[in-house]
C-alpha cells in the first residue's frame, strides 16, 4: 500500500514539474538561443558588409591603375551617412585595414594580394557564421520539439 502511495506521489510531482520544465525550456529558447542567433546574424552581416567594401576597393583600385591618375578626389563617409569630399594628392601609397585595428601601408601593385587575402579570411568568417546560424536554428527546433512533447505529456 505504501508503494502505491509513493507511486501516486511521484506521478503528481511529475505533473507539477512538467509546466515548470516547459517554462524553463521556453526561457532558454527565448533568452539564450534566440539571442545567440541574433548575435550570429549581426556578426555575419558585419563580415558581409566588410567583404563588399573590399570588393569595391578592389574595383576602384583597378580603375585607378587603368586611368594612371596620381591624384584622387573621393567622397568619404564620416559616419551616420555624412559624407565629405576628400582630395588625395598622392596615390602611390595606400593604407589598408587588415583587421584587429591594424593598417598596412602598401603600393597599388601590392594591394591586390593583400585584398585577396583579406577577402578570403572574411569569406571563411561568413561561412563559419552561416554554420553557426544553422546549428543554433537546429537547437531551437530541437528545444521547441521537446516543449511540444512535454506539453503532450500533460
Amino acid at each position: 500500500m505504501a508503494h502505491l502511495a509513493s507511486a501516486a506521489a511521484q506521478v503528481q510531482a511529475r505533473q507539477l514539474s512538467i509546466p515548470a520544465k516547459i517554462r524553463q525550456y521556453e526561457v532558454f529558447v527565448n533568452d539564450v538561443l534566440k539571442e545567440d542567433l541574433r548575435r550570429s546574424t549581426v556578426n555575419k552581416a558585419k563580415h558581409q558588409a566588410e567583404l563588399e567594401e573590399f570588393e569595391a576597393l578592389e574595383k576602384n583600385l583597378k580603375e585607378l591603375q587603368e586611368s594612371g591618375a596620381q591624384t584622387l578626389k573621393i567622397k568619404v563617409d564620416l559616419g551616420a551617412e555624412v559624407y565629405c569630399t576628400a582630395h588625395v594628392p598622392d596615390t602611390s601609397r595606400l593604407y589598408l585595414d587588415i583587421g584587429l585595428g591594424f593598417h598596412l601601408e602598401v603600393t597599388p601593385a601590392e594591394a591586390p594580394r593583400i585584398i585577396a587575402l583579406r577577402k578570403a579570411a572574411l569569406q571563411r568568417k561568413i561561412e563559419q557564421a552561416t554554420l553557426s546560424n544553422a546549428k543554433i536554428k537546429c537547437h531551437i527546433r530541437l528545444a521547441e520539439e521537446g516543449i511540444r512533447e512535454l506539453m503532450a505529456l500533460q
